[in-house]
């Protein structure tokens, strides 16, 4: 039986035992959380309510390391399990950011309180540094139901283009458009608005449009020796990477299910841009592909930049800067229990006030 106090988060703090109200630090401490419960809460109490099949298509490859399934109980002790993946974890493979940041851009665009401008157009949205698309399947107008009393997405944009460098994901991103029989959302290859010498069949397609509205999701710290806060999940995720197999039991799930590319390589591509060259190219390439008055909306995190930091390569870039502000994480995200245990370390992503957005405008 394994001993709750052993639980940390990668800054050493004891995490709860506790999850939804719910104490498991009774009886058996090596409850940490029911699998079944968590199903059945984020079924009927959905995370976010409004997320069509094709949002949670893209959602479910979470990251679950250490612990095992047993009996629907996620527990922490070693204990052997005959249930296995029917597909690899992603550590290492996924955005930084997910359903917490879909969400509260959508609140950012629809909600009053945050001020943002009302007179951008809907027809045509672009994302760049879609990942695996759950920002474009949330914010697009999929027309799918949800799995939840029948209500719909609502997405905002009649058409979305998705735009990310690893290809990997937008294999994912189209083999969740060809299940779902999604025809307004399309899945292209590359890399920030960079124009690739020789140009490709994505590059074209994605060029060949004006869109009202650009949002990008790049990397968020522009140097690798990085920030406190970021480097410690790194570590977290690297000892679990390294150190995830129990002793004389390669328990749960083989290295080859976990799947962590070289280590956590893809996940460190995800949070640096150095020297922030990624987005003085995005800022200096927007307006081209914008139409008249359309948006360019920029996330970033609020611990490693300031707005202050992309005022010289705004100014440079022809964009009017109108407004910025802190964003929510949607409608209930939760960032603790998305990424369960690594080993004996839960590895928090972004929290709610580290998010804010730039909003630009092509004059």
């Amino acid at each position: 039986m394994s001993d709750e106090q052993k639980f940390k988060d990668q800054y050493g703090r004891s995490t709860p035992v506790s999850f939804r109200g719910k104490n498991y630090a009774g009886a058996t401490p090596q409850e940490i959380a029911s699998m079944s419960d968590f199903q059945r809460l984020t079924r009927y109490q959905p995370l976010e309510p409004y997320m069509d099949k094709a949002t949670q298509e893209a959602i479910n490859p979470f990251y679950v390391a250490g612990g095992s399934y047993e009996d629907g109980i996620f527990v922490g002790d070693g204990t052997e399990t005959s249930i296995r993946m029917t597909g690899p974890e992603k550590s290492g493979k996924w955005e930084y950011w997910s359903i917490e940041a879909a969400g509260g851009i959508k609140n950012y665009l629809t909600m009053d309180k945050y001020n943002m401008p009302k007179d951008y157009n809907t027809d045509e949205l672009c994302i760049i540094g879609a990942g695996r698309g759950v920002l474009g399947f949330f914010l697009g107008d999929t027309g799918l139901n949800s799995d939840y009393a029948a209500r719909t997405n609502k997405g905002l944009f009649k058409n979305v283009t998705m735009v990310e460098d690893d290809q990997e994901l937008v294999d994912w991103q189209k083999y969740v458009l060809n299940k779902h029989d999604i025809t307004n959302i399309e899945a292209l290859q590359g890399r920030s608005l960079e124009e690739p010498s020789p140009h490709t069949q994505d590059w074209d397609k994605l060029a060949s449009k004006k869109y009202d509205m650009m949002i990008a999701t790049l990397p968020f710290s522009d140097r690798k020796e990085g920030t406190y806060f970021l480097k410690q999940q790194l570590r977290a995720m690297q000892e679990a990477a390294d150190n995830h197999i129990p002793e004389n039991n390669d328990w749960p799930f083989t290295r080859k299910q976990r799947d962590m590319y070289s280590t956590i390589a893809k996940f460190e591509d995800k949070c640096y841009d150095e020297n922030f060259g990624r987005h003085r190219t995005l800022f200096r390439n927007a307006h081209k592909y914008l139409n008249q008055g359309g948006y360019l909306i920029t996330v970033h995190n609020s611990m490693t930049s300031d707005v202050d930091t992309f005022k010289p390569m705004i100014e440079e870039s022809g964009l009017e800067l109108v407004q910025h502000s802190l964003v929510d994480r949607g409608m209930g995200g939760s960032t603790n229990i998305r990424h369960f245990y690594s080993k004996w370390t839960l590895i928090t992503n972004v929290s709610d006030a580290t998010k804010y957005v730039i909003v630009c405008k092509k004059k």
